[in-house]
């Protein structure tokens, strides 16, 4: 193995431990929203299918439950169904997960007044064009998982450019935080597709155990 590929080795490898781990100190966010309790401790996601030319419902649906089970780490319950079927319990919170129109500007976003995850198609298939498919769809992986965290009660976004929470820079313009700046530069998308150990440690704390 080469210097080069040692490298890349050792870039990866403390990319991985900013996920594992978390300081309370990187718990930090940038003031563009204000945090607070999920509005249910049960949810279930369930996606509406069709809507993207690019990507297959089974794929999708994968995703999204990828990510329920990952947040499931922050101590609430959370599923992933149909849109017609109800396989929750009374009192459980659902949320529509589904392909928007084009008057959606953003990449996605997070409807929380209409239980809605909307999904822009056009920016995932514009990513594959100028990245390829394996961005897009690692892409899409993260925006899922990014857009449910909202749900969860985390309503402002992580100062640490690793966290899927995470946006790179403030409103103001300041850049995120590594535990090691030069490795920004090194990645396509630094930030995880998954929630982050910091990730569930800011929504257990959103979140106590009754």
């Amino acid at each position: 193995m080469g210097p080069l590929a040692l490298h890349c080795s050792q870039a990866h490898a403390d990319r991985q431990s900013e996920i594992d781990n978390c300081e309370p100190s990187e718990l930090a966010t940038w003031a563009d929203g204000k945090d607070g309790p999920a509005k249910n401790r049960s949810l279930v996601f369930a996606y509406s299918g069709g809507g993207s030319s690019q990507f297959k419902d089974d794929q999708v649906r994968a995703m999204i439950k990828r990510a329920a089970l990952a947040w499931e780490a922050c101590g609430l319950e959370i599923r992933v169904g149909g849109e017609v079927e109800s396989l929750f319990r009374l009192g459980s919170r659902r949320v529509i997960v589904k392909w928007a129109d084009k008057s959606l500007a953003a990449v996605a976003h997070a409807d929380l007044g209409r239980d809605l995850l909307l999904l822009n198609p056009q920016v995932f298939l514009q990513l594959q064009d100028l990245r390829g498919a394996e961005v897009a769809t690692k892409s899409l992986q993260m925006t899922i998982s990014h857009e449910m965290g909202h749900f969860l009660g985390m309503r402002a976004h992580s100062r640490r450019c690793v966290d899927v929470m995470s946006y790179y820079t403030s409103p103001t313009g300041e850049k995120c935080s590594l535990r090691d700046p030069s490795q920004f530069g090194r990645f396509v998308e630094y930030r995880h597709d998954l929630p982050t150990a910091c990730d569930i440690a800011r929504c257990r704390a959103l979140n106590p155990p009754r």
